[in-house]
């Protein structure tokens, strides 16, 4: 599957979307979310004792968060999958709407070479498109380790009017890609696509979506594929074994005509 959707992007020149989520960073060393909480709970345990931890976060200082965070994110550098999204930067312009907080996709700009700007999406503005043609744009949308992270549901679960619209304008207008984001619960996505089927209105849609998950049943990411369902074309693929750095590798090998790795099982 991973190969097909490498041609799709391959075939054409227009910009392609990423949206990544925790899973994709936790082979270049990010702590999984269970991690990040436990942190967070043994931080905090009088403080918000009795309280559901998500509600309360959004009351601790940022520079207390800040501390908190950044021995857990200390050893991060970039697996062969944030090297791949990058590379893939070279032919075309790759938008990343990144959920995760840590550094590993700008580090592997960095490493390959390739321009790259990083955002915020608090700084996104309605008339302020990428600067050059090829290249990554990595938006951080619940914010930066060594800047602001947030964390509660207070501040993570909505996107104001002008965030939305950029990420519908210069994300979901292009092929958009999901990879280890459930974009269930805790997330805002939802909204999000349920703004871009309002925006479709019925007409044909001029972009796909690919959708990896690692549930291993359809309720998992319901909501989603409900929001969706009048809006983009969606391939939903199903796989507990989902892994973003053989997904990414095989998807910039198929669209830039390089190969640059694939193991037995990534050729299925």
């Amino acid at each position: 599957m991973a190969c097909e959707l490498g041609g799709v992007i391959g075939r054409s020149s227009r910009p392609t979307c990423f949206i990544l989520g925790a899973g994709c960073s936790l082979s270049s060393g990010a702590p999984p979310t269970s991690v990040v909480d436990q942190a967070f709970r043994d931080a905090t345990s009088a403080r918000f004792e009795g309280l559901e931890l998500r509600d309360a976060l959004h009351t601790i200082p940022e520079h207390e968060k800040q501390d908190i965070l950044a021995p857990l994110f200390a050893d991060v550098r970039p697996a062969r999958g944030y090297l791949a999204l990058a590379a893939l930067g070279r032919h075309r312009l790759v938008t990343v709407i990144n959920l995760n907080w840590d550094t590993a996709l700008t580090q592997a700009c960095q490493q390959v070479g390739v321009r790259h700007e990083v955002r915020d999406s608090k700084q996104l503005t309605r008339r302020r498109p990428s600067s050059f043609a090829t290249g990554v744009i990595n938006i951080h949308a619940h914010g930066m380790i060594g800047h602001e992270c947030r964390y509660g549901r207070l501040e993570t679960l909505n996107f104001n009017r002008t965030e939305t619209a950029w990420l519908l304008e210069h994300g979901f207008a292009n092929t958009t890609v999901i990879i280890g984001a459930s974009l269930q619960g805790e997330t805002n996505f939802t909204m999000v696509f349920g703004e871009w089927a309002k925006s479709a209105g019925g007409r044909r849609p001029t972009a796909s979506q690919w959708f990896f998950s690692r549930e291993a049943t359809e309720e998992g990411d319901d909501r989603l594929r409900r929001a969706n369902t009048h809006a983009q074309p969606m391939t939903y693929v199903r796989d507990p074994d989902v892994d973003f750095d053989t997904i990414a590798m095989l998807v910039t090998d198929r669209a830039v005509g390089t190969i640059l790795s694939a193991s037995p099982k990534a050729t299925r």
